[in-house]
């Protein structure tokens, strides 16, 4: 029932990914949303709590009886960023630099868009005595991993050589940050370039694990804003805290997207482009909304909402490919079932930026194998993933994972259903024959040192084993005890053996516990490798293990 004396208590944050919540007198949460808070309350005494990642800004509120609504403004709301933003210690210390330096020039390699990329000693890390050579050992690296830029030798730096800056002018399209990760390690993360539009990506320094007094680039917390090629970076801008929060949000797995904010824009946007001739709205829609960052981590954080508002989100993909076209990151919003007519043909040569791109791109290809090429550096860096932040970031191919995984070369046939099947028939049984004969202990130890293996072939197999293991285990505990356990146990065990060996047949069909973990789309997702390098790696696998078989037996033969 309604209380009469209830009070309208309405507050709206500047930003629209900050979490409000209010607390009431015994600081006990009565109430929480993202970005506005519009409910009924009796009168009393209430704190308003605005959380923006891990900065926490409260306003205390009372609400007096006979009062029909209480309305309270927004505070001006910070947050801890490696981005130079005004009213911040970095800010006042690098913010003049970072916005100079943005509008230069510093290398042309072509035409279309720019990249600045800065970076520099966070503020805890200004009285450690030490280097800056693996901070900024930063280079960027193109699809086919030529370097485009090395940041020692193009970068600019602060008059203090604490940071580091550089803008390049460059063609649209996807390219690789490569950077010191600690240890001898490198890390790599897709950074892209819009047509028309300059991404800029800042990162602070981080101490190493194995040296303290070393310094290392922090890319996997980077800020990234992206602005209209020519404008440069403006530390005083609100709309840069506004994408940082939402990347934080996103950081956060926030479960509640702004979706009344999106929606606003997607009615601002049919707006515009009722009121110009087609040919023109894609130009006005770039001069209203300059800040696409903002509404792509908006669009992911409305996905993670227990139930999407699916109309919202493709309004909102619509908007975007306006403004940045087929970007990786919008193009992966599309890969959700209610949105695949909108997905178009696109692939994917490289990552994309987002760690949650990657997830959908990843579960998607289990229908679409087209959509990661089998030798595209995406595929070849799937088992390299690292961290878990909003960016996704992954170790370098080696040597042996990466012969071959350029587009234009040519692709291997492939594989066919039946080659999938068998491949997966022959890895069931090579891990029976080999765990009996070897044990548990020394049939891993085997696997782990096994140099001739990709990534994923070992992911693979480390699958494979924990399936079927799993799965011999639950039928030893359902056997019947004494004389017939035995003997059913043993019949089994020589049935898996003679089906090993036959190999014409397609090897051993797994039982139904082991087949349901073999299914196509649960590899898929359980391995985190697109469709079409598992399915090339589990055909490839099974020939590597049946041919080291086949030579083995050879051998003990002689």
């Amino acid at each position: 029932m309604t209380d009469p004396n209830a009070v309208r208590l309405i507050a709206q944050a500047e930003i629209p990914t900050v979490e409000v919540t209010i607390l009431d007198s015994r600081l006990q949460v009565v109430h929480g949303d993202v970005g506005e808070v519009d409910v009924s309350l009796p009168p009393g005494t209430y704190v308003l709590q605005y959380r923006m990642g891990t900065s926490v800004t409260e306003v205390p509120v009372v609400l007096r009886p006979g009062v029909e609504r209480v309305t309270v403004p927004a505070p001006t709301l910070s947050t801890r960023t490696p981005a130079p933003l005004a009213g911040s210690p970095s800010g006042d210390r690098y913010g003049a630099f970072a916005r100079e330096r943005s509008r230069e020039v510093h290398e042309r390699h072509a035409q279309g868009g720019q990249l600045f990329v800065f970076v520099r000693r966070a503020t805890k890390d200004m009285e450690v005595q030490a280097s800056t050579d693996s901070l900024f050992d930063v280079r960027l690296l193109d699809a086919q991993m030529n370097v485009v830029v090395d940041l020692r030798r193009a970068g600019q730096r602060s008059d203090d050589s604490t940071a580091i800056a550089c803008n390049v002018e460059l063609a649209p399209g996807s390219y690789v940050l490569r950077y010191t990760g600690g240890a001898s390690d490198l890390l790599e993360q897709t950074v892209v370039v819009s047509p028309g539009w300059q991404t800029l990506i800042f990162a602070s320094s981080r101490r190493s694990e194995s040296d303290p007094l070393e310094l290392l680039p922090s890319f996997a917390d980077a800020a990234l804003f992206v602005a209209p090629q020519g404008d440069g970076f403006d530390p005083s801008d609100r709309q840069n805290v506004k994408s940082e929060s939402a990347r934080l949000a996103l950081a956060g797995s926030c479960r509640v997207g702004p979706e009344g904010r999106l929606r606003d824009v997607a009615s601002q946007a049919s707006q515009i482009r009722a009121s110009v001739p087609a040919a023109q709205a894609d130009k006005a829609l770039r001069s209203h909304f300059q800040n696409p960052m903002l509404g792509i981590y908006g669009a992911h954080l409305l996905l993670l909402n227990a139930t999407p508002n699916w109309e919202v989100i493709r309004d909102i993909v619509s908007v975007l490919e306006s403004l940045v076209g087929k970007h990786p990151d919008v193009v992966a919003l599309t890969m959700q079932e209610e949105l695949h007519d909108a997905a178009g043909d696109a692939f994917y040569e490289l990552p994309p930026m987002l760690r949650n791109s990657w997830t959908l791109v990843i579960a998607n290809s289990a229908v679409r194998p087209r959509l990661v090429p089998a030798n595209a550096y995406a595929a070849r860096i799937a088992k390299r993933v690292r961290g878990s932040g909003v960016w996704l970031t992954w170790r370098p191919p080696t040597a042996e994972d990466s012969t071959v995984f350029r587009l234009s070369e040519a692709l291997p046939a492939a594989p066919t259903d039946d080659e999938i099947r068998r491949g997966m028939a022959l890895l069931h049984a090579y891990v029976l024959e080999t765990e009996r004969a070897l044990g548990r202990a020394r049939f891993v130890k085997k696997v782990v040192a096994d140099r001739n293996l990709t990534d994923t072939q070992r992911a693979l197999l480390g699958y494979v084993i924990g399936a079927v293991l799993q799965n011999k285990t639950f039928q030893k505990f359902n056997r019947p005890d004494g004389v017939i356990g035995k003997a059913s146990a043993y019949v089994v065990d020589v049935l898996q053996h003679y089906a090993w060996a036959d190999r014409l047949t397609g090897g051993l069909r797994a039982d139904a516990l082991v087949g349901d973990h073999f299914a196509p789309e649960r590899l898929v997702l359980a391995l985190g490798v697109p469709a079409a390098a598992l399915n090339q790696a589990i055909v490839t696998l099974a020939q590597k293990l049946r041919d080291t078989t086949v030579a083995a037996k050879a051998e003990r033969q002689s």
